[in-house]
């Protein structure tokens, strides 16, 4: 217990290292408590908490290492991942995130809903970076066929039709604009 408090007092712990200290404290603190309510049933009829009941080992861990109750809790249930979805967890990172690990014990296949969310986070990472580039790139782009609008409108209109043209593109929205055209086309 010593050795797992040293190491819970380190702060280069990932959350899913941390989880697997807390619950093998647990476990610990559950193997302790059973020697010594043995003893103290035999000295009294109310157990080592005065409150007529023995504490459990997630409740003494808690209150042993300073956390709540709950997150012992959620360590325990963490800490239960199979050792293919830790080692999925440490190859996807997702072993600093409490949540998608919290998750991931709640699924029926820990290690098939990882790679899921994995792939997921993938997938949306590289539909970000797509539409940046999209963004970027049509900046370009738009730039262009603006300036070949604008050549192609000055080629057919005089010059004194330019403001009166201008206010209506700008009263106007492309997508509507691009309606009228196509209806009138047809």
């Amino acid at each position: 217990m010593m050795e797992i408090a040293e190491n819970l007092d380190r702060a280069e712990l990932t959350a899913l290292e941390r989880d697997e200290h807390i619950a093998e404290w647990i476990l610990l603190a559950d193997k302790q408590d059973g020697v010594l309510s043995q003893v103290t049933t035999k000295l009294s009829s109310r157990g080592r908490d005065g409150e007529g009941r023995p504490e459990s080992g997630v409740r003494l861990a808690a209150r042993e290492l300073g956390i709540d109750k709950d997150d012992a809790h959620r360590a325990a249930k963490v800490a239960g991942l199979s050792d293919e979805a830790k080692a999925v967890a440490k190859e996807s990172e997702f072993d600093d995130n409490c949540s998608i690990l919290l998750k991931a014990a709640k699924a029926t296949d820990d290690v098939a809903f990882l790679r899921a969310e994995h792939d997921r986070r993938e997938a949306e990472r590289n539909r970000k970076e797509a539409e940046k580039f999209n963004r970027d790139t049509n900046g370009v782009i738009a730039l262009t066929v603006a300036d070949e609008f604008a050549e192609w409108i000055m080629g057919r209109t005089d010059l004194h039709e330019l403001p009166t043209i201008i206010s209506w593109i700008q009263g106007s929205k492309q997508k509507d604009v691009i309606a009228a055209l196509r209806k009138r086309a047809a």
